[in-house]
This record gives structure tokens, sequence and C-alpha cells, in this order.
């Protein structure tokens, strides 16, 4: 996965002095890698947010990927923990949910990223489609930083 200098920044930015969880969709553009590219606007009222959670409603996330299937795109979810780079026991129940819908709306790729505030330092998880099984195959992608 490539990030661009400037959405790192934004993402620090973001996610500096946050009191709780929050996240950021992006679209992942395949150019050979995989590019971070244009953020994704968020309803308020499509965010859903505690002190110890934070969520998107699975219509705009659904909306999104159907878009973004027919554009040949991918997603990325990026949220915060304050300071780990580990994924939780729920992120990881979470990531199950998002692949199995998005493998019924033909998303091409799709990311999960941690944003560790304490450090600025992300983890990921990518997974491609592959079109021969109609099955998500996680990739030992690294991030890159342009």
């Amino acid at each position: 996965m490539l990030i661009k200098q400037e959405v790192q920044k934004i993402m620090q930015q973001f996610f500096l002095n946050k009191g709780e969880e929050s996240m950021l969709l992006y679209e992942v553009a395949k150019n050979g890698d995989f590019l971070l590219d244009k953020p994704i606007i968020v309803p308020e009222k499509a965010l859903k947010s505690t002190s110890e959670r934070v969520g998107v409603d699975v219509r705009f996330i659904i909306y999104c990927m159907n878009n973004l299937a027919k554009a040949g795109k991918g997603m990325a979810i990026i949220h915060n923990h304050f300071n780990n780079l580990v994924f939780s026991e729920q992120d990881l129940i979470t990531i199950k949910k998002i692949l199995d819908v998005a493998l019924k709306r033909g998303l091409s790729n799709i990311s999960f990223l941690i944003f560790e505030n304490n450090s600025s330092k992300l983890s990921l998880k990518h997974f491609r489609l592959n079109n021969e099984t109609n099955k998500y195959v996680k990739t030992a992608e690294e991030i890159c930083y342009e």
C-alpha cells in the first residue's frame, strides 16, 4: 500500500488529540501498487462513535462499496488506537463481517489500517479479491510512503 506524504499528514492532523476512536475512509486506486487515493467523506449521520468504539452505518459502507466496485477501485478503512498497532478481537470480527459484504459487492481490494496516536505509525491488513475463487486473499503488502 502506497501512502502519499500529504495523506499521512492529513491522518496525523485528523487523529491528533482525539479523545475517542475515530475513523477515516479512503478510495484505493489500483495502479500496480495500491495507492491510498481520495478520502471518502462520511456524513455525520452515518458515523456511530462512542468512547470505546467507532463505526459507520452499514448502509453507507454498502453504498461506497457499490460505487467503488463499479469504478474498479478498493476501499481503505482507517481507525485509531491510542497506544498500540494490534488489531483487537473486535477489529478482527468486524473485518470478517466487512469482507463478507465486500465479497457480495465485488470490491476488488480492501484494506484495514490502524493509526497509532502516540507514534503516528500504521498497521495494515490488506485483502485482494481472487476472481477465480471469488474469495479474498490476505496479502503480505507493506506500507510504503511516497
